[in-house]
């Protein structure tokens, strides 16, 4: 069995040296950078995306849709927030992501081609879409 304290170890140091590279990877496909990374490698998103969790303020108006990272990303420019931020179950994260990632919001939305969902979620606790009548046919293997 391996040992945990040293697993634990070695993914702390690998983790953030590959987001860096991958999160710079990202930034260059749009032939500029628009995240400059630290004096020592780090990618602005890096600690971030690490964190893992999503601020949310009851204070601020719910947006259906583009609250998603909007209180984080106001952080960081410094600028005051407008939403309560969170993710909206209908919201289009995947966009926003590859916005964030490609030009930082600096440029055009950067489309998956997934606007929404066949069958949005309901607005009201616990947020379930009703059930597709027709769902697709598993295919013959």
């Amino acid at each position: 069995m391996p040992d945990d304290q040293s697993f634990f170890t070695r993914w702390r140091r690998a983790v953030p040296g590959r987001l860096n590279a991958n999160l710079a990877f990202w930034d260059g496909l749009d032939g500029k950078t628009d995240w400059p990374a630290s004096a020592d490698g780090a990618h602005p998103l890096t600690a971030l995306i690490l964190a893992d969790y999503l601020v949310v303020d009851v204070t601020k108006p719910y947006a259906e849709h583009g609250s998603f990272l909007e209180i984080e990303l106001a952080a960081r420019r410094g600028e005051a927030h407008q939403t309560c931020g969170g993710r909206a179950p209908n919201d289009d994260v995947m966009d926003t992501i590859f916005t964030l990632l490609v030009n930082a919001g600096n440029g055009p939305v950067i489309r998956d081609g997934v606007d929404q969902a066949t069958r949005p979620a309901s607005r009201a606790f616990p947020y379930l879409a009703s059930s597709n009548p027709d769902p697709p046919k598993a295919p013959h293997v």
